[in-house]
Parts: C-alpha cells; structure tokens; sequence
C-alpha cells in the first residue's frame, strides 16, 4: 500500500500543477506558451530574410559596436609579419669521463686521464625573408677548427616544388 502511495505522487503534483494553470488569470496555460512562440517564429523569420550586413553596428558574433572599437569577444585579425625575421637558438652537449683504473690496467693502458669538454656548441639564427623565403646559419664552436654546420636558403614557391640552396643535413 505504501508503495502506491509513492507511485501515485509523481501524478498528484501533476495533476496539481495543472490545476494551479487552469486558475491562472490569462486562462488556458498553453494559451502564453503559444503567443511566445508566434513571437519566436516571427522574429526568427525575419532575422532569416535580412542579410548580415543589413543591421548597422552589429558584428559577426550578434555584439553591438557602436564605436570605432573592435568587437572584444572575437581576437584581432593576425598581424602580417614583419620581414626579415630573425629567431637565435643554440645548444651544446658536454661530455665527461672519469676513470677508475687498478694497478694491471695503469700498467698496461698507463695513467687514463679523466676528461670533460664540449662534443657540440652549437649558435644558430632561423627566419624568414618573405612567406616563401626562409634561411638558417648554424656555427658550431666546439670542433677543433669552428665551422658552419648548416647555412642554406629555402624558396617554397618555385615552378619545381621547394627548393633549399646551400649546406645543410640531409632529411632521413
């Protein structure tokens, strides 16, 4: 019995809600409901038949701008970059060896001396001098003779494809 009691509540607030909307001063409850989405469909309608452009002062995102000043919930168009552009990098790679040596091997291989130096010190500048002009010079300082490792020019529009001119490691 008592589950039917809890059964039959969801229906009683039902059927009280309803009651409550029939007592309401406008009438009928689908009567506002109805009105509301005439008044949708109308406005709705008419957005539909106006082109964006026709409504002065309202951006792409439905904001109102009635200054000079851009929409702030849309980012700023990109900036074209400046040219030439210049990044620098570099890194370098320490090596060192310490070893432990007992009396065969210092007598055999003779006194082993620990070590520690660069393998690579490697300064770079990368950038481009237009959209489909790029470059990069790369010198490394810890070779016994410095060098450039790479230096080379890349045009990315060219009647054969992208083509790199200079010295540089080849792609695997």
């Amino acid at each position: 019995m008592l589950d039917r009691r809890i059964a039959a509540l969801p229906v009683l607030a039902a059927l009280a809600t309803t009651a409550a909307y029939a007592e309401a001063p406008w009438g009928q409850p689908e009567q506002p409901y109805d009105a509301l989405v005439r008044r949708l469909e109308a406005v709705e309608a008419q957005l539909a038949a106006e082109p964006a452009s026709a409504a002065p002062g309202v951006e792409a995102c439905g904001c109102l701008n009635l200054g000079d000043a851009p929409c702030e919930c849309w980012p700023p168009a990109p900036k074209k970059p400046a040219y030439p552009t210049v990044k620098v990098n570099g890194f370098f790679h320490l090596d060192m060896g310490f070893y432990s040596q007992d009396a065969a091997s210092t007598a055999t291989l003779g006194d082993i001396d620990d070590g520690l130096g660069f393998r690579r010190s490697r300064l770079s500048a990368s950038g481009q001098v237009t959209d489909a002009t790029s470059y990069m010079m790369e010198y490394d300082f810890a070779q016994s003779q410095a060098r450039f490792t790479d230096v080379w020019m890349q045009f990315a529009e060219t009647p054969v494809g992208v083509l790199r001119i200079g010295r540089f490691r080849q792609p695997f």
